[in-house]
């Protein structure tokens, strides 16, 4: 009955031609990005930030930052058409992120650190923007809200797996070199969205 459907569409969605693609896309456009900022917190501690310092980074710049990203991003992706939006700003992230790995590796000012910080999260409110519009697009008529449900929640358990990995990264790697690997896997998507 009605559980046969439900299984009937998810099943609809992932048989649909060229789907791996786009799935493939939808689960690494945005790990790159939360591969880096699962670990900003003991990033920004290790550098000597206070909690107050770490606290209004995250909680206020990183917030107002990312919304206001968010907004701009949405509103350039019908200007500029959706795989364009994808690569650039993808582009725009790989850059922010790679400027963490800069950070860690030869140190910086309040200022500037405040400036990477919030470039790099107004990149991936952009970002973030670019990649639900177009999973609106990859919907199938009659099955929109179960097949965005289905991108959204790949999008949310790749991020979370990402931000998860990232301490064994950090450790390994250190703070320089996890952030490097962090701007290669999302240079890595935005090579899947230019294909």
């Amino acid at each position: 009955p009605a559980s046969c459907e439900v299984n009937a569409t998810v099943r609809g969605f992932f048989q649909r031609p060229g789907i791996a693609r786009i799935v493939l896309l939808i689960v690494v456009y945005k790990s790159g990005d939360a591969f880096a900022t699962g670990m900003l917190r003991p990033f920004l501690a290790d550098i000597g930030l206070t909690l107050a310092e770490v606290g209004w980074l995250l909680g206020t710049m990183g917030f107002v930052a990312g919304l206001v990203g968010a907004l701009i991003g949405g509103a350039l992706v019908g200007m500029i058409g959706r795989r364009r939006s994808l690569v650039v700003f993808g582009v725009l992230q790989v850059v922010t992120v790679a400027g963490y790995a800069l950070v860690a590796q030869y140190g910086c000012s309040r200022v500037v650190l405040g400036t990477i910080f919030g470039a790099e999260h107004f990149a991936g409110g952009m970002a973030t923007a670019a990649l639900f519009t177009a999973m609106m697009d990859w919907c199938r008529p009659g099955a929109n809200a179960t097949d965005y449900t289905i991108q959204a929640s790949l999008v949310v358990i790749a991020t979370g797996v990402a931000a998860t990995l990232s301490g064994f990264s950090a450790e390994a790697l250190g703070f320089a070199g996890h952030f490097s690997l962090a701007a290669l896997l999302a240079g890595i998507a935005v090579g899947l969205a230019a294909l």
